[in-house]
């Protein structure tokens, strides 16, 4: 009884040690899962789901996220950094859907990252928290050297310094996009179309988002659907595409059915390139918008599609922020309004077309423009000619004001 087993003490003491090392391991996971959930505010079912988003990026998203993997202190850190820059729970919930790497990065290099873009880009902290929310990869891979020859790749395209930042300002994406890959290949693919260098810094400085889509399989098709429509090749390549790039920002099959529905009113084809000829602006808003601008110039104004497609930017205007509001404004004033053309009905600023077309003042204009903004929209074409107006807006009292 009194023998002495060294094999079995030396058992007894390891199994001690090993327990006392598992159970100081599971106190500390418990503790970062509370951590960790509580920096974002996750319930359960929404650490469920944000690991789903995560696991793009990340594996072992959702035990990193509970404070279950070897990584996850430093997930905390991380997450304490950004919250010491100003971020919030919800804007950190952006950040890493965005960019879920930036939960590994230690103190060091994000607050390196973030100092230089606010200084670079010459933003205030909240303007920079604004510009990481779209995109924070510049956070973690950029220093002032890497920084320095995306400057100069830039710069040796044809871009001024400040269109460099001013493009990273709009499209964060750019400190990302590969040379050799993205940026060069795009950049000269439309020098082989024909395009000036001068043009198409123009196009990228005004859409840095074109760097982002790809020549063959998102621009191509869209172009010989313009052409197709009666555009002609070097309209588009040497005044839209440099003017107005966001004219192939959307969809090819959103631009079918655009042109479908509108030519389903009746316009010739002459008719639709003359509204197409504000840059292609056209294809890129609301159709039903359009289609409910229509149906009120031709049915209320008693226009026609020639009217329509002499005065395109008609098309433009808000429907009732401006385009009823002043036809109610005339109404009121006891002028015709079918009388005015397009042109002279909305063309004009609020003041001439309140004093020179309605009798009015800007100011009364204003008034009542507050009044119209209060109905609701689907009761104010109900009030044009049932002079229903409040009493301050009739001609006789506001007439020479």
């Amino acid at each position: 009884m009194g023998l002495f087993v060294p094999s079995l003490s030396k058992y007894v003491f390891r199994s001690v040690r090993q327990g006392v090392a598992r159970s100081f391991a599971f106190d500390t996971a418990q503790s970062m899962k509370v951590s960790v959930a509580s920096k974002l505010d996750l319930s359960d079912g929404e650490i469920q789901q944000f690991s789903k988003k995560l696991g793009q990026f990340t594996p072992n998203a959702e035990p990193l996220l509970r404070g279950e993997a070897l990584k996850s202190e430093i997930a905390v850190k991380s997450i304490e950094t950004l919250q010491g820059l100003g971020f919030n729970p919800r804007e950190l919930r952006r950040v890493l859907f965005k960019n879920s790497p930036i939960m590994l990065q230690d103190k060091e290099r994000i607050e390196r990252g973030w100092n230089l873009l606010k200084t670079e880009l010459d933003m205030t902290s909240e303007q920079l928290r604004s510009f990481l929310m779209r995109d924070s990869w510049g956070l973690i891979r950029l220093n002032q050297a890497a920084f320095q020859v995306r400057l100069e790749y830039f710069v040796n395209l044809g871009f001024k310094r400040k269109q460099f930042i001013s493009m990273i300002t709009r499209h964060p994406h750019l400190l990302a996009y590969n040379f050799g890959k993205m940026v060069g290949p795009r950049f000269n693919r439309y020098l082989e179309e024909g395009m000036t260098k001068e043009e198409v810094v123009q196009m990228f400085d005004k859409d840095p988002s074109m760097f982002g889509k790809s020549f063959a399989n998102s621009v191509l098709p869209k172009i010989k659907f313009l052409v197709e429509v009666g555009v002609a090749r070097e309209t588009i390549f040497h005044d839209w595409l440099v003017n107005h790039p966001g004219c192939i920002r959307n969809a090819l099959g959103s631009y079918r059915d655009k042109y479908n529905r509108i030519m389903q009113k009746g316009f010739s084809a002459l008719q639709f390139l003359a509204l197409m000829r504000d840059g292609g602006r056209l294809l890129n808003r609301d159709i039903n918008q359009t289609v409910e601008k229509i149906d009120f110039i031709r049915d209320v104004l008693k226009k026609t599609n020639k009217d329509i497609a002499e005065y395109p930017e008609c098309l433009g205007v808000a429907f009732h922020g401006k385009m009823t509001r002043r036809v109610a404004y005339l109404d009121c004033k006891g002028r015709d309004y079918q009388a005015l053309s397009l042109l002279d009905l909305l063309g004009p600023p609020d003041d001439v077309f309140a004093r020179e077309r309605a009798g009015g003042s800007k100011a009364d204009l204003k008034d009542f423009g507050a009044w119209w903004d209060e109905l609701p929209n689907e009761k104010k074409l109900d009030k044009l000619g049932e002079s229903s107006y409040p009493n301050q807006f009739y001609a006789s009292n506001t007439a020479g004001s």
